[in-house]
């Protein structure tokens, strides 16, 4: 018999028919790449989180801006709601953060962020801001030699507590320092001029010496301070034009055309409430929760007090949601007296919404969810996570959606895990494919400091915990039978590289015993790998298949499963196994 490959993505059942080529799982392995080839990911490298003196820095969401720079929200501490946006120039194990915006009053912090006309824009409390210019040229400023020091830039448009980062072909007077973070006060604030401290609502900077050249500032600019109950989501058309953003407790969606802020362009039904807005050629694809009816998605001009069209989701609790080419990717979750529910659907413009997955986790002490910022493209292939903070299953991985091969069609899979062990308490906060590489912001809730943020594409090296597990299979139609033979195809096995393959019998009936559960897996040895820790079943170097025949192991029995551990790797290389499988028996 042979294990043909991995069509299907995830078993719903550990007895589906090998015929369906699904799997139980596939994890840290490239499910959705080469056809029938399974290759270890890329691993993900713990980012360290700024530091803003003996506070903790809790990242929200990140973006990258068109300068090049990774800019992050979050909150200056765990207990408070403080707003902070950090950048760096370059994601590392130890990146160079800097502070471009701080305010030390308790503020509603939006986890929204989002570049438009060379700003990155985010939010707190009924305050939208915009910090920039990224690329174009920054305003000029003069500034006084005197105690405080007087700043001049005409129409600065700066308010108390406003951030601004100041530059120079020239030198800056003593007290002030190029490139460090400077907070707007509330003293000598006028249209044209302000002055500022080095910490927000600080005393004023004095300035000394002598200055020559001409100095520039990156700042801060309020864009609207009369949102209603906060903002929750932030997208770009670039179309259109415009920014849009949803507030008011998810009841309004306003936009920004650069000029002006229109903060009620379209108000929704009272038992309505927006989870999203998705750019779709010329319109806006708004996803809408409802108490009263069925979700649905309202296909919007942008400006217009009225929608265009309207397309039922055919479900309820609509999460969150994603939209590429012509089809719509989204979420749902809800909760019946079984317990919690997750869907996973798409749904192709004109046509009817294509049920994907459903997962049943159980009963749950708190909610599960899923974050508007939890999704995202990485090509073609949507990925997606859970914020769930007790379940095993969907809590410790990130899902994808993709092609198998050329030949295959979408697949659904567990694709990765993140360096933490732990298999619960973890929420996803953010997931954000920034075309360099995959970046994630997730908590856990058990730790003392829990928030991590973890990218790809920063070592290079590849994941060394991938596993794959096929689903149970018969041994002979139904009939006790005993495996004879393992033949597993892979690459050229590249050196310090190797794997571990494990067999589980199921249906194993010694005369006179009862009926026992499933037996434990059991690793399968090959000569190569007799002494190793890891990589227990390769063959040696170069080699293109490797056979396992261990009578010692083998059992006669109705069922078994086999498992793949790609636990020694070297750095970049690691062994990549070719299906089919071929399992002979006696």
């Amino acid at each position: 018999m042979i294990i043909p490959g991995f069509k299907g993505g995830v078993a719903d059942s550990l007895f589906d028919p090998l015929e369906k080529q699904t799997f139980q799982t596939a994890r840290n392995l490239d499910v959705i790449g080469e056809q029938n080839i399974l290759t270890p990911l890329s691993l993900f490298t713990d980012i360290n989180t700024p530091a803003d003196g003996s506070d903790n820095f809790t990242p929200l969401n990140v973006t990258k801006g068109s300068n090049g720079r990774y800019y992050v929200i979050g909150k200056i501490t765990i207990t408070d709601s403080n707003v902070a946006l950090y950048s760096t120039a370059a994601l590392a194990a130890l990146p160079t953060w800097n502070v471009d915006f701080r305010i030390n009053t308790g503020n509603t912090m939006s986890s929204a962020i989002e570049e438009f006309k060379d700003r990155i824009f985010f939010a707190y409390s009924t305050i939208l801001k915009a910090w920039g210019l990224l690329t174009g040229t920054k305003p000029t400023f003069t500034v006084t030699i005197a105690s405080p020091g007087i700043f001049t830039s005409t129409g600065h448009g700066l308010a108390d507590g406003d951030s601004v980062i100041f530059t120079t072909t020239g030198a800056l007077p003593t007290g002030l320092t190029a490139g460090t973070a400077y907070f707007v006060i509330t003293a000598g604030l006028t249209a044209d001029a302000f002055e500022v401290s080095a910490t927000p609502g600080g005393s004023a900077v004095n300035t000394s010496g002598g200055q020559s050249g001409t100095h520039s500032l990156q700042q801060t600019k309020t864009i609207s301070s009369s949102l209603t109950t906060g903002l929750d989501f932030l997208r770009e058309h670039k179309g259109l034009g415009k920014l849009f953003f949803i507030h008011n407790s998810g009841k309004t969606i306003g936009h920004y055309d650069n000029t002006t802020v229109t903060l009620a362009a379209l108000t929704l039904e009272k038992d309505d409430t927006a989870v999203g807005a998705e750019p779709y050629g010329r319109f806006m694809i708004i996803g809408i929760r409802s108490s009263a009816k069925k979700d649905r998605f309202l296909v919007w001009d942008g400006s217009a007090t009225t929608f265009e069209q309207l397309i039922p989701t055919g479900d309820i609790g609509l999460q969150t949601f994603r939209v590429i080419g012509s089809t719509i990717h989204y979420l749902v979750a809800n909760s019946t007296t079984g317990g919690q529910f997750f869907r996973y659907y798409k749904l192709t413009m004109g046509g009817e919404p294509q049920l994907i997955k459903e997962f049943k986790p159980g009963t749950t002490t708190g909610a599960t969810t899923v974050s508007p910022n939890g999704v995202d493209f990485v090509g073609d292939t949507f990925q997606f996570a859970f914020t769930g903070d007790t379940y095993s299953l969907l809590d410790q991985v990130i899902w994808a959606y993709g092609s198998g091969g050329k030949n295959l069609p979408n697949l659904l899979t567990p694709l990765r895990t993140v360096l933490d062990g732990a298999t619960t308490n973890k929420v996803f906060l953010a997931i954000k494919n920034l075309q360099d590489g995959l970046i994630v912001i997730w908590r856990n809730n058990a730790l003392d400091t829990p928030y991590h943020i973890e990218a790809t594409g920063i070592s290079g090296n590849i994941s060394d915990d991938g596993v794959y597990e096929s689903n149970a299979f018969l041994l002979s139609g139904g009939l006790p039978a005993k495996i004879k033979r393992i033949t597993i195809n892979h690459k050229p096995l590249p050196a310090s590289c190797g794997f571990t393959v494990k067999v589980k019998h199921f249906g194993h009936y010694p005369r006179g015993t009862s009926i026992p559960a499933e037996d434990s897996y059991a690793i399968l040895y090959t000569p190569e790998g007799n002494s190793a820790t890891s990589g227990m079943s390769q063959s040696t170097t170069n080699t293109t298949y490797t056979i396992l025949e261990d009578p010692n192991v083998f059992k006669s029995a109705r069922f078994a499963q086999i498992q793949i551990l790609f636990d020694e790797v070297s750095t970049t290389n690691a062994a990549s196994i070719i299906f089919p499988i071929i399992i002979e028996t006696e």
